[in-house]
This record gives structure tokens, C-alpha cells and sequence, in this order.
């Protein structure tokens, strides 16, 4: 029932956004969207008849159906894990975690630039 149009504004800051457009072409003239006889077809068994019945098998449509479809999940185990990564003594471990992986390879750096600035035995 909408289609997507260019922002009426001329301003370039605003060129990407799209707007929301009524379709006039959509649906029955002088009906509403909802009212039947809005659309060619009212029901699944109409849209059947005029475009056949879908290419899956009637099983697969059902378990696919239900994943899409399924009621709000209990998202308690999710942020109980968040609240452990991002709590501050968290942050803070893994910012002290950090400073110490800094320090240790600016030392291993160090050392192997002692060692490659020793002079090496000849081997004659």
C-alpha cells in the first residue's frame, strides 16, 4: 500500500532519506485498507486459486512457520551475562589485563632489540 519516494526537501544533507508514499494504484478504489474487496484477494484459498499453491511441502511450511512466529523470548539468561561483561569491575580487570599485555610486549621488544644489538661470535 506505500511505496518509498525521495525526501521533498532540497537540502543534500537529507538527499539519502526516503519517505513513505500512499500507493494509488494499490488496492480498490474507494475502499480501505482492511475492508474486504480492498485487495483481489481475501482469503488464502482465493490467493491459491489465482496464483497455485506454494512450492513447499505442507510440513515444512509449518516448521518454518514456527520459528519465524514465535512469542518473545525470556531474555533473563542474556542479560545476566551482560551485566557480568560489562559490570565495572569487568571493564576494570580487563583494562588492567590490557595495560599488562602493553607492558609485557614493549618488554619483549626491548629484548630482542639487546639481543640484536650484541655482537654475534665469528664462526671462523
Amino acid at each position: 500500500p506505500i511505496r518509498f519516494g525521495s525526501t521533498p526537501s532540497r537540502r543534500r544533507s537529507l538527499a539519502h532519506q526516503l519517505v513513505e508514499l500512499p500507493n494509488r494504484k494499490f488496492g480498490a478504489e474507494g475502499l480501505k485498507c482492511g475492508e474486504r474487496g480492498f485487495l483481489r484477494t481475501d482469503t488464502l484459498e482465493d490467493w491459491f486459486k489465482e496464483f497455485g499453491r506454494p512450492i513447499a511441502i505442507e510440513t515444512d511450511v509449518k516448521r518454518y512457520a514456527g520459528a519465524l512466529l514465535q512469542g518473545s523470548k525470556d531474555l533473563t539468561g542474556d542479560r545476566k551475562v551482560m551485566r557480568m561483561t560489562q559490570s565495572p569491575a569487568r571493564r576494570r580487570i580487563d583494562r588492567k589485563a590490557a595495560e599488562a599485555r602493553e607492558i609485557l610486549a614493549e618488554m619483549q621488544r626491548k629484548e630482542k632489540e639487546q639481543q640484536s644489538r650484541k655482537p654475534r661470535p665469528s664462526l671462523v
